[in-house]
């Protein structure tokens, strides 16, 4: 298996040279053309933020967490709330039985 990330600035032919470092004169070079391959935009625009009404701690559900954050602020603020609104999403799908989630948003 070969496995190469290339940073292409340019859609121009690159030329791999594979050498076997088992077998004696075991070497190839093939023209590799990015023609046709999509690029991403360089600066992808930013996630846009939706009109959601800030969540309340006590959306939380769970004494242990709402402790944390109800002494600080009563309600989370629009990047928060868009945020747990998505995890929201992906629990009642029950597509977060086996991920990690670490929320991040100043307040």
């Amino acid at each position: 298996m070969l496995s190469r990330c290339l940073w292409c600035f340019q859609v121009r032919p690159y030329f791999p040279q594979v050498v076997s470092d088992r077998w004696i004169a075991s070497e190839t070079q093939l023209p590799v053309s990015f023609k046709h391959l999509i690029l991403p935009e360089k600066f992808p625009p930013p996630t846009e933020l939706l009109d959601l009404q800030p969540l309340p701690v006590s959306a939380l559900r769970n004494p242990t967490y709402e402790g944390l954050y109800s002494d600080k602020f009563p309600f989370f603020n629009p990047i928060q709330t868009q945020g747990l609104y998505a995890i929201s999403m992906f629990s009642f799908f029950n597509l977060l039985e086996s991920l990690n989630v670490f929320p991040l948003a100043l307040t």
